[in-house]
């Protein structure tokens, strides 16, 4: 090969040794310019350049950042969300960057001033996604390890705890509790528990009081390892509750007191509750098991899964057997899945336990009761099915386009394209249609059921 002794042209990509390239004036004049305009950018440039003379200078500019959200009155809906969300956890990862490191004392300070913001940003702000909450609760977590690492005194966190909690409107100090216990100490959580303690007492008889400062009781219980503290905050008729009495008897088999968590749990009548959650059912099989009484756990893990087909009961069940009737229990299990009254629970039980074949079998048997609509379902379900039992895919991705051509749910016509382009392909590996039509025939029949929809047609041409 001949060269052509030129220089080989440099690479545009946008890299970090094509920028350095550039230079120091070239990439300054570039920073103004493409930061004009745009706050975010400026600030983090401002930041960075803050961060060169030290934590202090770093933290003054977050500051500003923070008493400008603060401020603010914009309405903020789902459209303008994310661009607050982006701010505010800008502002976090800059307080772990440039400031934590040097100074976590006054780190502390900006996550508690970060916190402040609550009452000010959700009062201009439709959370309904839960997004900005979820910001303010990672601030709370961070604040956990800042303050534990900055060994902040443990009285001083624990008036802020306090005042946080009492302004608690949002739900943003919920776990502000168990994130600053390693912080707060036995010195600072029994300070904290006289404190809340003070708080209920000013107000005995508002209800909302009463509960938070419960539920803050019950916290400080369970940073101190206290079970009898946390039983404390229940009334004893109280215990009637499933997720009452699964908290206290899940902190009693802890303490290895389970002949009490078995009084806790039969304070519960099953018979007489209705959406007994299932991880209920799970800690009273603990608790018998705890108290020697295995077999009778066994069954009722049996009895759970017969009565809401949950994978995990039919696997704790299992796991009670001997391994030669291991197997025998399963399958009789499995068919007693496949015949269950619910089609979309059998089927998704079945997909979830890796019974494909089965569950191949459950759409070809009961394909005329499947809802199309259920579409998080079915289309997983035909993915699974497709290379072993590509008719029952097929019947589950019918069972979408259906509905969809039915309910004339326009903005589904993309997917029911693609669907029936799928159902082209799979017809290529399936033997026999019978009792269904076959590909062409569906089409025809789709054709003469639905001619008007002509947006659903021309997607099915675009998908070809």
């Amino acid at each position: 090969m001949v060269k052509s002794g030129r220089p080989a042209p440099r690479s545009k990509a946008l890299n970090k040794v094509n920028l350095t390239e550039l230079g120091a004036e070239t990439l300054a004049e570039l920073l103004i310019d493409v930061t004009t305009g745009n706050a975010r950018a400026k600030q983090k440039v401002r930041l960075a350049l803050a961060a060169g003379s030290g934590a202090g200078a770093a933290a003054s500019e977050i500051r500003k950042r923070l008493t400008a959200i603060s401020k603010s009155r914009t309405f903020v809906n789902w459209r303008n969300r994310r661009k607050l969300v982006a701010d505010m956890k800008a502002q976090l990862d800059a307080i772990e960057a440039h400031v934590t490191p040097s100074d976590p004392l006054e780190a502390v300070e900006l996550l508690w001033r970060f916190l402040a913001l609550a009452r000010p940003v959700f009062d201009r702000t439709d959370d309904s996604s839960g997004t900005v909450i979820g910001i303010f609760h990672k601030a709370v977590e961070e604040l956990g390890r800042v303050a534990d690492l900055a060994k902040a005194d443990p009285l001083s966190l624990t008036e802020r705890i306090a005042d946080a909690l009492e302004t608690n409107g949002y739900g943003e100090a919920d776990d502000l509790i168990p994130s600053l216990a390693p912080a707060l100490g036995s010195k600072g959580l029994a300070a904290l528990r006289s404190r809340v303690q003070t708080w209920r007492d000013r107000r005995p008889d508002d209800r909302m009081t009463h509960i938070m400062t419960s539920l803050a009781l019950q916290q400080i219980a369970d940073a101190e390892g206290d079970v009898d503290a946390y039983i404390a905050e229940f009334e004893r008729e109280h215990w009637s509750s499933p997720d009452i009495s699964k908290g206290i008897a899940t902190r009693l088999l802890s303490a290895g007191r389970a002949a009490e968590a078995l009084e806790v749990i039969d304070a519960v009548d099953p018979d007489q509750q209705h959406n007994i959650p299932e991880a209920w059912e799970h800690v009273r099989a603990d608790v018998l098991r705890a108290v020697g009484r295995t077999d009778e756990a066994a069954a009722w893990h049996k009895a759970c899964f017969a009565h809401r087909l949950s994978p995990d009961h039919l696997r704790a069940y299992l796991k009670t057997l001997p391994d030669f009737d291991n197997d025998e229990a399963e399958e009789m299990a499995l068919a007693e899945v496949a015949g269950a009254e619910n089609v979309h629970k059998s089927l998704m039980f079945l997909l979830n336990w890796g019974a494909v074949i089965l569950a191949g079998e459950v759409v070809r048997q009961r394909s005329e009761a499947l809802n199309g609509d259920y579409y998080e379902l079915l289309g997983p379900a035909a993915e699974a099915l497709a290379d072993k039992d590509p008719l029952a895919a097929t019947l589950c991705l019918r069972a979408m386009i259906d509905f969809t051509l039915n309910a004339a749910r326009s903005t589904r016509y993309g997917h029911a394209a693609r669907h029936l382009t799928t159902c082209y392909l799979l017809a290529e590996h399936i033997e026999g249609f019978a009792p269904t039509s076959d590909h062409e025939t569906y089409v025809g029949e789709l054709r003469d059921a639905h001619p008007r929809k002509s947006g659903f047609w021309r997607k099915v041409e675009d998908a070809s």
